[in-house]
């Protein structure tokens, strides 16, 4: 019965080394998406703005043809 008990005891211990391993590369996928998710929300928000101004932009220029 030990030499089973030894068994089991070192097939739980790798298990564990492996679950381990598995939530550490987890945990850094987690961070890179979460800094790809900020960055393309901060890209999003740089388009709408860029493209408001050139909305403004473009009405300034209407307005600047048909005064003179």
């Amino acid at each position: 019965m030990d030499k089973y008990d030894e068994i089991i005891h070192r097939h739980r211990a790798e298990q564990a080394r492996i679950n381990a391993a598995q939530e550490a590369k987890r945990k850094k996928l987690d961070i890179i998406l979460f800094t790809v998710s900020i960055i393309l929300l901060f890209a999003l928000v740089y388009l709408l703005y860029d493209l408001f101004n050139i909305h403004l932009e473009s009405e300034k220029l209407k307005h600047w043809l048909e005064t003179h």
